[in-house]
């Protein structure tokens, strides 16, 4: 089945830009549905690198609003991929990282769900290792 809308090639990627602003209020929303998706199109788009950043992104972003749809789109996959800050957000923004590690692993502590608690852990250490690293880097020691 084809929609007509995407039967013609849209060489500007115009619909592509607006599904994406979509699936960011979605997954913003706490959505857990968008945000499976959203993991899903990472793999997808893992060539296309301005795609793939906002899609890491918007993934990293989706933990503190909804950890448990967050935990749920990760599960089976190696590591804890988008839970560390990244991005032009983080870029040269020290504080700004630490204070996002630690509420994204905030975030995380208050899942209980059983099946969810080993890569929950795993996240957890991602992030705290990811904020001790961030406090004792190089920069930070230029800033003080």
């Amino acid at each position: 089945m084809r929609i007509a809308e995407y039967a013609v090639p849209d060489q500007r990627n115009t619909r592509l830009e607006a599904d994406l602003s979509i699936l960011e209020n979605e997954v913003a929303a706490g959505d857990t549905e968008s945000t499976k998706l959203a993991v899903r199109l990472r793999d997808q788009f893992s060539d296309a690198a301005a795609i793939a950043e906002f899609l890491d992104a918007l993934i990293g972003r989706s933990i503190r609003p909804n950890p448990v749809a967050f935990l749920q789109a990760i599960t089976g996959i190696k590591g804890c991929p988008c839970a560390v800050p990244g991005g032009d957000l983080f870029v040269d923004r020290v504080d700004a990282r630490v204070a996002e590690a630690r509420s994204r692993a905030k975030a995380l502590k208050g899942v209980g769900s059983p099946e969810l608690r080993k890569k929950r852990d795993e996240c957890i250490a991602l992030l705290d290792k990811a904020s001790m690293t961030a406090d004792t880097s190089p920069e930070r020691a230029r800033e003080q």
